[in-house]
Parts: C-alpha cells; sequence; structure tokens
C-alpha cells in the first residue's frame, strides 16, 4: 500500500505482453463471494498496462478500488493469446494492530496468533515469546502487538491476565485495526479473566477488517441507514448486523444483544454529539 492509500501491483509475464486488472471480489458485497478455488472470476475492470521487453510490468490501483477488496488479472501475448485469470490477490494494507485497553496499567498481557500458526505474546508473567516475524509488542501505554505484513485469514486473539489483576476487580477493551481504516473495538468493559484463564477472540482479516462499529449494514458510513437497519433487526425480522459487535455500540460487551439502548445511543452519537459507538471503557 502507498502513502497516498493506493496500491502497488507488480510482476512478469511474456514480452509486451497486455496485462489487465480486474476486481475479483468487492470489499462488504456479500452477494459476490470469492470465488473458492481463489481465482477469479472478473467483477469489474481496473485497467491495463504493457510489460516491458524483460516481462515486467508495473501498475497503479487507486485507493477507490478497496481495501480488502480481490484482484485478479490476465495477460495477452503479442500473437493474441489469454491467460486465464490468475489467483486472487487481496487489497491489504499494514500493518495489522491489536490494542489491549486496561483501567488499571499493567494488568493484562496479548497472545496473538497467525493463520499459519505463529505467535507472538506474553504469558501471565510478562515473559515474550516469539515466532511470528516481522512483529513487535509495545506497553509503552497500552499493550500493543503490530503485525507488518498480515496475512488473509483468521487469528486468534488471547488476553491473558497478570495474577494482581483480578484482586483488583480491572476491567478491559479490545481494539484492532489495519492501518488505514478505523479501529474496531472486539469487545469493552470486560472483566479481567481468573488467574491461570485466558480470554480468547477470533478476527478474520479477510471478511472482518474493514468493519466499524456502528456500520450496521457494513455500506462504509454510520448514518440514519445504520439506525433504520437496527430498527428493522430489532421490530421488524429483518437481518441484523454481522458480526453482532457492530451493532452493538451501547457497551460492546459480550454477549452481544442488539436492543432499544442501541438505537438510542446511536441516534445520540449521530444527531446529539453523543460518544461515539463502543466508547472503549466507561
Amino acid at each position: 500500500m502507498n502513502p497516498d492509500s493506493s496500491f502497488t501491483a507488480y510482476g512478469f509475464a511474456a514480452a509486451n505482453a497486455i496485462i489487465e486488472f480486474f476486481i475479483a471480489h468487492p470489499v462488504g458485497d456479500s452477494t459476490r463471494p470469492a470465488d473458492p478455488a481463489g481465482y477469479g472470476e472478473a467483477y469489474s475492470f481496473i485497467g491495463a498496462e504493457t510489460s516491458d521487453i524483460s516481462g515486467k510490468f508495473i501498475f497503479d490501483i487507486a485507493k477507490e478500488s478497496g481495501q480488502f477488496s480481490s484482484i485478479t488479472m490476465t495477460a495477452t501475448d503479442e500473437n493474441g493469446n489469454t491467460s486465464e485469470f490468475s489467483d486472487n490477490h487481496l487489497l491489504i494494507a499494514a500493518p495489522l494492530i491489536i490494542v489491549g485497553y486496561a483501567d488499571t496499567p499493567d494488568l493484562i498481557n496479548l497472545k496473538v496468533t497467525d493463520p499459519d500458526g505463529d505467535y507472538i505474546g506474553k504469558d501471565a508473567g510478562g515473559v515474550l515469546g516469539q515466532t511470528l516475524f516481522p512483529a513487535t509488542y509495545d506497553e509503552i501505554v497500552n499493550d500493543s502487538i503490530t503485525i507488518t505484513h498480515p496475512k488473509q485469514g483468521e487469528y486468534l486473539i488471547d488476553v491473558i491476565s497478570e495474577a494482581r489483576a483480578t484482586a483488583m476487580r480491572a476491567e478491559y477493551a479490545l481494539g484492532i485495526r489495519i492501518d488505514g481504516t478505523n479501529e474496531a473495538i472486539m469487545t469493552a468493559n470486560t472483566p479481567v479473566p481468573e488467574p491461570g484463564e485466558t480470554d480468547s477472540y477470533n478476527y478474520n482479516v479477510e471478511e472482518e477488517g474493514h468493519f466499524e462499529n456502528g456500520d450496521a449494514n457494513r455500506d462504509g458510513e454510520v448514518n440514519i441507514l445504520d439506525i433504520v437497519y437496527l430498527i428493522n433487526c430489532k421490530y421488524k425480522e429483518g437481518p441484523c448486523p454481522e458480526p453482532p459487535i457492530i451493532g452493538d455500540v451501547d457497551d460492546c460487551r459480550d454477549p452481544y444483544t442488539i436492543n432499544i439502548l442501541d438505537i438510542v445511543y446511536l441516534i445520540n452519537f449521530k444527531y446529539k454529539n453523543g460518544p461515539e459507538p463502543c466508547a472503549i471503557l466507561e
């Protein structure tokens, strides 16, 4: 990802080939899921580039194409032969950042395991373990883990208490974002687990990396349509937010339930200068 939120694709094909780029799976469109085989099909045309005499090509993809969309491409050589669609590539920015907020410092530790089983994190005694690289653990203000090049797939996030946390009746919140997106609050005002126990959360980079708390219909904005969406969910048997936490805006506390308090909370946020959805700690 480039500083202006655009993307650059580069690679090699036949000399002087025409490389055509397509959106294969547009972000947030559940009616157009990615091909399970991981190849194509084309949803919309982005643009084209011609490879040089060595076969190298470089193509800039505008940010409007959508972070978390998948792209695919074809190559047509000088004789007019066109390849099949390439495998899909997810437009994803780095890094992935997970932050644990405790109402008293140094009460929780984090551990994150990536889709391949590699991990970085601290145990209850504060000892750092790491097989996931490049990634860093920071605890200057809040405990946070930064994964420089996140992979597509499901991450396991463990919240581990230090021994003194339970006696203090502490609470925590968990925020996660991929740079270039708003922070998503996974949980808030949650009691720190008992010593020897762990709270675990699953986070899918492709499916959930772009959600925003309060964006109930997942159209990329928090507005009156989300309020209507919650009303329809609660009172008119309409579809409900997925994942549910994006609609449980008043506290983001598991179990995530949609009720009149969430609807009023979102109205106050949009029209009465109320607090943002999922205020981290009360």
